[in-house]
């Protein structure tokens, strides 16, 4: 029987906390970080924080604060633990005067396992004077970098970014994403774009190496109701074009999270119309995805309410477990609201 309720309560929120990802970090320890705020939508008081776990996610400290620049709402933390034992969040500072015309994006660092971070980083967008010809945009074309994805096995580091001219909507209507091979030198970051129009007009994508040189993305795409999937052979240089797969994501989009366990995959996310979170696995490096072996990771209706909720992210927390991460706002007078974990055996997802 599916669990109707998290095992463990990350952080509590009277208002609101949304959007976690979470890393673990090679000491052990697990990140989570969330957004915190009053509101779902953009707005001036949002913030990036992290609480941490040194006991396999049963127990979690108080938040600490990532990013947070006054009047701008700091939000959609990506976070990612790296083999030097440093930490990245990427994050999202939307002007909520001035959104969608503006926004900038930040990387900020930890050097002592997340205890501490440094000042945020500004990731500067790569402008090109040439026509974005895919979509007809005349110049110039921003490129951003917005998310650290992962570090690919020929020691390049894979951002996720878009396109955009003008207004932000026209990056969905257009359909343009890019992947980035970030490098830094003296504090400065160089980005090398590769632009993918054939994704699809999807608006959050997760990527991950299945092999040497060979990645799968999948991607919400909305409105449809089935995720979508491409790969890459080249280190993602070129991408295949977006496919449907059999994975139902249902009339309200969630972000999809991809994630490598041993030697299968899975894709989890929010089956939002059915008020449970949920996980499917892949046993061939994600070419099929066995959409009749759906785990439930919750299924409850006092958690899992209308259409805030979701956004899960998944961590090892030993040798047969993984943690599922995600957030719950049934609303201001429901009392189960925040970031909430539960417990899943890997086993589930290969018998």
């Amino acid at each position: 029987m599916a669990p109707d309720a998290p095992d463990v309560t990350i952080y509590y929120n009277e208002n609101f906390a949304g959007f976690p990802d979470a890393c673990r970090l090679v000491e052990g320890d697990i990140l989570v970080a969330f957004r915190e705020d009053t509101i779902h939508m953009e707005s001036e008081t949002g913030r990036t924080v992290c609480a941490r776990s040194s006991d396999g996610g049963r127990s979690w400290s108080d938040p600490v604060v990532v990013c947070d620049f006054p009047g701008v709402d700091d939000r959609d933390p990506r976070i990612m633990g790296r083999p030097d034992g440093s930490v990245w969040v990427g994050v999202m500072g939307q002007d909520p005067v001035d959104y969608p015309l503006h926004n900038e994006n930040y990387l900020v660092r930890s050097y002592d396992g997340g205890r501490t971070w440094e000042e945020p980083v500004k990731i500067a967008p790569y402008t090109s004077e040439e026509p974005a010809e895919e979509v007809l945009w005349e110049p110039p074309v921003q490129y951003w970098p917005t998310y650290p994805e992962c570090e690919l096995s020929d020691g390049s580091l894979l951002w996720t970014g878009f396109a955009v001219r003008g207004r932000r909507t026209q990056r969905h209507q257009a359909g343009l994403r890019c992947t980035f091979f970030g490098s830094e030198e003296d504090g400065r970051f160089s980005w090398t774009p590769h632009i993918h129009p054939d994704l699809g007009g999807s608006d959050e994508w997760s990527v991950v190496e299945t092999e040497p040189g060979r990645l799968v993305a999948i991607l919400r795409q909305q409105p449809a109701h089935y995720y979508y999937q491409s790969a890459s052979t080249d280190h993602s240089r070129t991408f295949e074009p977006a496919r449907p797969t059999t994975i139902w994501q249902g009339p309200i989009a969630s972000r999809p999270k991809l994630y490598r366990v041993d030697d299968f995959l899975l894709v989890a996310y929010a089956e939002r119309a059915n008020h449970r979170v949920v996980a499917v696995p892949s046993l061939d490096g994600g070419r099929t995805w066995r959409s009749d072996k759906v785990v439930t990771v919750i299924e409850s209706e006092r958690y899992c309410c209308g259409y805030d909720f979701g956004y899960p992210a998944v961590v090892e927390v030993d040798e047969g477990t993984l943690l599922f991460v995600y957030y719950a706002y049934p609303g201001k007078e429901s009392p189960h609201r925040g970031i909430y974990g539960n417990f899943v055996p890997k086993k589930l997802f290969t018998r």
